[in-house]
């Protein structure tokens, strides 16, 4: 085993080899926190895209609601798939306006096949038509309609919120990280990880507001980048090699950027969220310091002259944020552009975050309210009361009654679930979209009789 003091000898025998020329690699530092907000990039994002809300999330209430329907309304719907086939065969090979033929309808009949399909009553309640025709059951059924229509709205609010084309995406956050890293019009754009800034002719022109920190990269390019008058390796002998001791122009930028980038992209991708995007935002922001000599004053990032300028004299390079200064009475116009973009990903990371919480609240909302519905159901499922049907306590309403019944209700469901209502979504202005179904009426009213013959109770079959 070595001796303690032979270990010591030997690390610092290491740090002589190792250790640079006291005015070389002045901005490792600087380095260290740009490659970070370069890698930003490459960065994975394990929030998932958020997707609309299905409508199978819906289907247990709805199927509660068909399940409580009027039960004349409810036979017209399909029984079995074969029902299903065959109406839609017959009946909606021109759909026009049929209300059969509409997808609502398609899903009341998937509904209704599932609900019947439940023969021991485990998922639905098995209700008889006495109940559900009572006073009881009919304010139930509407009482679970309107949970249904809740829940809907939920569903629907959600959907219209991530359809909104300002909401934000997963594409969002990556095109606005590679405009701040690379100056790239997208991510797409960026795949070649090349430099897209216009590199100015001078190093004063490209290294000092409104230049210098257009991306990332021209940063980086400021900040480390050899030219024929700066002979030191800044950022290290990689990074900074002697081989980029040629002179500033447009043309080098390439020649400039490569070794930094291949120096930066070394480092294995980060897991990109909120938090981590504006901790390493911050990061490099710190290193933001004031020169303050008697040739000048500046804020910069980097390693100045003497007289706090980024000229690019020798073991000096730096950006001058000098415009972005507060000190005088004259409003500055400076800004770090990659880290107006790099705020904008992490607000869109965020929202990203808030809006997949917010799904998960709406799910388990429309999954509370479903609750809700079963127990209303199954309240009435199991009433031991003894109840006379609604239609026998009642007289038949006049039209006028039913037609104003009819106007009176808003949303869809109910409307539909009445069965001498119809729904209109083509109703525009004053019109209202739920009226009463003359036909249907006329034809229930021709079912059940009229005048003598409704009263007599005779037997049409019967003779006289």
């Amino acid at each position: 085993m070595y001796s303690t003091l032979t270990i010591a000898l030997l690390t610092l025998a290491q740090l002589r080899q190792v250790t640079p020329t006291p005015d070389h690699h002045k901005n490792v530092a600087d380095l260290q926190v740009l490659c970070d907000l370069m890698n930003l990039a490459k960065g994975s994002i394990d929030t998932p895209t958020v997707e609309p809300i299905p409508e199978t999330v819906l289907d247990d209430i709805e199927r509660l609601n068909i399940s409580l329907a009027d039960p004349k309304w409810r036979s017209t719907l399909a029984a079995t798939a074969q029902d299903k086939q065959k109406k839609d065969s017959e009946d909606c090979k021109t759909p026009g306006d049929k209300e059969v033929c509409k997808p609502h309808y398609r899903r009341w009949d998937d509904h209704n096949i599932a609900v019947l399909e439940d023969t021991k009553g485990q998922k639905f309640p098995k209700i008889s038509n006495d109940k559900l025709e009572s006073t009881l059951g009919r304010s139930v059924a509407i009482t679970v309609s309107g949970l249904t229509a809740k829940a809907q709205a939920i569903k629907d609010s959600f959907n219209d919120m991530i359809a909104n084309p300002k909401a934000p995406t997963i594409s969002k956050a990556k095109n606005l990280l590679a405009a701040a890293v690379y100056g790239a019009p997208n991510a797409a754009a960026a795949a070649d990880k090349s430099c897209q800034i216009a590199l100015a002719n001078t190093r004063q022109a490209a290294c000092g507001l409104p230049n210098g920190a257009t991306a990332v990269c021209e940063t980086l390019i400021c900040v480390r980048a050899q030219d024929g008058t700066q002979q030191k390796q800044i950022c290290g002998s990689t990074a900074s090699p002697d081989t980029q001791q040629t002179a500033w122009s447009t043309a080098e930028k390439a020649n400039k950027w490569n070794p930094i980038k291949s120096v930066c992209d070394a480092a294995d991708a980060p897991t990109l969220t909120a938090h981590y995007v504006r901790h390493t935002l911050a990061a490099a922001l710190n290193r933001v310091q004031h020169c303050g000599q008697a040739g000048g004053e500046a804020l910069v990032i980097g390693t100045p002259h003497s007289d706090c300028t980024c000229h690019g004299q020798d073991a000096e390079a730096c950006i001058n944020l000098d415009s972005m200064q507060y000190k005088s009475n004259t409003k500055p116009t400076g800004t770090i552009t990659w880290a107006t973009f790099i705020a904008k990903a992490a607000d869109t990371l965020q929202e990203l975050e808030q809006l997949e919480a917010k799904k998960q609240e709406a799910v388990a909302a429309i999954e509370h309210i479903t609750t809700e519905a079963r127990q209303t159901a199954n309240a009435l499922q199991h009433s031991s009361l003894v109840l006379t049907p609604l239609l026998k306590q009642q007289p038949q309403q006049s039209p006028v009654a039913q037609k104003e019944d009819c106007e009176a209700i808003t949303q869809p469901d109910q409307c539909r679930s009445k069965g001498e209502c119809e729904w209109n979504d083509n109703a525009t202005g004053e019109e209202k979209k739920c009226k009463l179904n003359t036909t249907k009426v006329a034809e229930q009213a021709k079912q059940a009789g009229t005048g003598e013959r409704a009263t007599s109770g005779a037997d049409p079959n019967c003779s006289q």
